[in-house]
């Protein structure tokens, strides 16, 4: 099991990390996991080109999926575990057979996932660790409505709780990310998350709203990026880490907290993702989440939770996702964007007063559907290496944009 008493001195572009990929593998997770299955290429170019990782073995990427317990019907499986890999064409293949069924209550096997994963023999002493959960349900035991298993898992199997496995994976120095899909998961469960919220914050790392599959890779880029860079914080405080948790006993988390305040006072740089605002502030959330970060088990937080009083999303993102079909603009057009050639470029999209819209990095072989507004003049900049070039679109139809061909005859 990893252990957090690694804390080494290190360059920051000799860094390791293990990124391990949670996905909920159940029916209603089919846009996800084809986006995870689109993304994971892109995210892991990304990261050997972000200048923090070693080129050799730096990214050690893997695969774990979940279903849910036994009830009417069979589960193919409980928890799958594909292990680790420095293949990437590998991991490609496994996402490829992956394929989202079964899940029939709500609640899934979220516990007996994160208690594997934990588990998980592969994981490397000196490295930076990230798991990324994509879920739209919450784990069992939570007595959210129609959980087959109120009191976690049923008779015959292991009862891991979430609350538990989360303060395990912060003394492990593993970061915890989830990416809740949303609206699914706050319109249909009350208390799921905060739940998610606390959990992210025992292992001091994130939860963010899903609410389209194109947004994995931003997430997920930006979630790694800050962890190296927190490891290399706790690295320059290595002496005083290491006094307060073997010494003094403190909490890994409050350890991880403090480290944080000290980046902001001294301000160093961390790399962030703006998530988008789409929670209301409430106080029975805040209420929820104080709840679970003080109880040890999940058992002992139920009776103590309350219900948000109304909806739990802004009023904004609650109308864009109500919105009657009769009202919505359907002058948008799909455009895709490739790269046949060996280049990679840069391309950064403008309106027509010349604010900037997107930027996206294009990798050869791959494709990336874009919405653009119909009849609308569009201006571009595509740069590879010290090399810019601009052209301009206005979109009258759906097409395919090739920027090797548009960089080689500008």
């Amino acid at each position: 099991m990893p252990s957090f008493d690694n804390l080494d001195n290190e360059n920051s572009e000799d860094s390791l990390l293990d990124l391990l990929f949670i996905q909920d593998a159940t029916a209603s997770q089919g846009p996800y996991i084809a986006g995870a299955r689109d993304s994971i290429l892109e995210i892991c170019y990304l990261l050997h080109g972000s200048g923090k990782l070693r080129k050799a073995d730096g990214l050690q990427v893997g695969l774990l999926a979940y279903r849910d317990y036994p009830q009417e019907s069979e589960e193919e499986f409980v928890t799958k575990s594909y292990g680790f890999t420095y293949d990437l064409e590998k991991m490609k293949s496994d996402l490829a057979g992956l394929n989202p069924e079964g899940g029939g209550d709500g609640p899934e096997a979220l516990g007996q996932a994160l208690d594997d994963a934990l588990n998980m023999e592969e994981w490397r002493r000196d490295s930076t660790k990230v798991i990324v959960v994509i879920t739209d349900a919450p784990p069992h035991g939570l007595e959210e409505w129609c959980d087959a298993f109120p009191n976690g898992a049923p008779e015959g199997y292991a009862n891991p709780d979430p609350l538990e496995l989360s303060r395990e994976l912060s003394r492990s120095g593993i970061r915890l990310v989830i990416l809740a899909c949303e609206p699914a998961l706050s319109e249909d469960y009350w208390y799921t998350t905060d739940l998610y919220k606390a959990m992210t914050d025992i292992t001091a790392g994130a939860m963010y709203p899903l609410t389209n599959p194109r947004l994995l890779s931003a997430y997920i880029i930006g979630s790694v990026l800050g962890g190296i860079e927190l490891r290399k914080l706790s690295r320059q405080h290595q002496e005083d880490v290491v006094h307060r948790y073997f010494v003094l006993k403190e909490p890994i988390d409050k350890i991880v907290k403090d480290l944080h305040a000290e980046m902001r006072r001294s301000q160093q740089k961390i790399t962030t993702v703006d998530s988008g605002d789409i929670y209301k502030v409430s106080p029975e959330a805040a209420h929820n989440a104080r709840v679970f970060a003080t109880s040890s088990k999940l058992v002992d937080a139920r009776r103590k939770l309350k219900r948000i009083k109304g909806m739990r999303f802004t009023p904004g993102y609650h109308a864009s996702i109500n919105t009657d079909s009769s009202d919505r603009d359907f002058s948008v057009l799909n455009i895709t964007f490739k790269n046949t050639g060996s280049n990679t470029f840069k391309l950064k999209t403008y309106d027509s007063d010349n604010q900037k819209l997107l930027e996206k990095i294009i990798v050869n072989s791959f494709t990336y559907p874009m919405e653009f507004k119909l009849g609308v003049p569009y201006n571009f900049i595509l740069e590879c290496g010290r090399i810019t070039k601009n052209f301009s679109r206005t979109f009258n139809s759906a097409q395919d944009i090739d920027v090797e061909t548009i960089f080689s005859l500008s």
